[in-house]
């Protein structure tokens, strides 16, 4: 007797720590052979990693692999799990994982997506099995996997035939969790600038019950993934305290929400348009990796110093291109080169454009600039024949003021000039430095 109860118990053991080789329940549809397998295209699956599960397979021209009898792993409810999937190397792919997690031989479509990952070769991502999936018992995992390409006329369901892609089928069991929480967080943005809105996620592992922020400025909040906003310039360590029945766990990102209403310092003057008419203004602004599309001068003075930066080199040209309607612009643009929030006419003025629409210009940065700190650069639009500076008010067009960063330029000058004219009546020349590289 004592020994049957022994072997019992070890089965019981067994049983409910190991996966042991059985077939999950029949499912409701089974999907055929890709529609273009074998046509050269390498789609489908090629490996599956997975917790234990380590499988190989030969793509699309296996067709539809039911490996749910013999590949499978436990997985604990609520941890954290990182998947591989491999397709071909010809063309990328979209997959999408589902498991049947009340174990009723369907796929719902959305509640039993798992994972999905879109136009790759190599998919990997991390998931998570949710409570109240059933215990114990082999539940049935479907692998789909198709042409990226063909998705919009052919999206990928649970029971859909490939074009290009393959199915495959393996099984896991749900195993309870009795782990405290590990606690994980993260935001949407970590340095607020324009807005001090930021939204908090919640990525703790073992099926936290309860979540106690504190976001540094005072203020906390219990919900899972809660929203705040900072209203006072500066730096904040953010923690987040998380329990269930087994435990808490607490986690402090330190100096983790930098919030700032612009990324260069105070401007001193914001020049309004004064008689708007008749489309004049700024479209869009290309330098660097700045893109910035906006309406025309109706808007008047706009702001975009918090939306990001764009890097370049003194004494470096680069392409500045500015859209606006057919209508002739005149253009000046200056540089806040030490930063105190004003423009001098005489030595912050680093480029004038008259008399052109949707200019395609160069522009050089000068040296003397302070070095890798964002610095405000102003570009003023106007009518032809206006008269033109920093802090005026603008006639028909708009002031636009962008934030750029000034790197020290580590190749040496390379010398150029121009002249107005080689021969002349008069005994005045212009000359004009077109020397690129730093300067001084």
């Amino acid at each position: 007797m004592k020994k049957n109860i022994l072997i019992l118990s070890l089965l019981l053991f067994i049983s409910s720590h190991f996966a042991i080789a059985q077939c999950p329940i029949a499912n409701s549809c089974t999907p055929g052979t890709a529609v273009n397998a074998g046509l050269g295209f390498s789609g489908g699956i090629y490996k599956v990693v997975l917790a234990n599960i380590s499988k190989t397979s030969t793509g699309d021209v296996g067709g539809y692999q039911n490996f749910s009898c013999t590949d499978s792993t436990s997985l604990i409810v609520g941890s954290n799990y990182q998947i591989r999937v491999e397709n071909g190397t010809l063309i990328t792919e979209d997959i999408k994982i589902w498991v049947d997690l009340d174990n009723n031989g369907t796929f719902d479509v959305t509640n039993e997506l798992i994972f999905e990952s879109l136009n790759k070769q190599i998919h990997t991502g991390n998931f998570s099995i949710p409570s109240g999936t059933v215990l114990n018992t082999p539940l049935r995992m479907r692998i789909s996997s198709d042409d990226a390409g063909s998705i919009a006329a052919n999206p990928i369901t649970p029971c859909s035939t490939p074009q290009f892609g393959q199915v495959e089928d393996y099984s896991i069991y749900a195993r309870a969790n009795t782990s405290k929480p590990t606690t994980a967080f993260d935001s949407e943005l970590q340095n607020t600038v324009c807005s001090g809105f930021v939204q908090f996620n919640d990525q703790t592992s073992n099926l936290p019950l309860t979540w106690k922020w504190y976001f540094g400025d005072g203020d906390s909040s219990s919900i899972q993934n809660p929203s705040h906003t900072y209203t006072t310039g500066g730096t904040y360590h953010v923690t987040l305290i998380t329990s269930n029945n087994y435990g808490f766990d607490t986690l402090t990102k330190v100096n983790f929400i930098t919030y700032t209403s612009s990324l260069t310092s105070s401007v001193k003057c914001t020049p309004s348009t004064l008689n708007y008419c008749c489309n004049y203004g700024i479209l869009n602004v290309e330098l660097g990796t700045i893109n910035q599309n906006s309406s025309n001068a109706s808007e008047g003075y706009m702001d975009f110093t918090c939306l990001g930066t764009s890097n370049f080199l003194e004494g470096t040209s680069y392409s500045l291109k500015i859209k606006t309607n057919t209508i002739k612009h005149d253009f000046k643009i200056y540089l806040d080169k030490n930063n105190d929030g004003s423009f001098d006419e005489s030595t912050e003025l680093i480029k004038t454009i008259l008399g052109k629409a949707n200019p395609n210009e160069f522009i050089i940065f000068p040296s003397g600039a302070l070095k890798n700190v964002p610095l405000r650069l102003r570009i003023i639009a106007d009518s032809e024949g206006q008269s033109i500076q920093a802090c005026s008010n603008v006639s028909s067009g708009q002031c636009e003021d962008y934030a750029v960063i000034i790197e020290e330029n580590p190749t040496p000058p390379i010398a150029n000039f121009s002249v107005d004219a080689q021969i002349k009546c008069d005994s005045f020349f212009q000359f004009t430095n077109s020397s690129i590289n730093t300067v001084d």
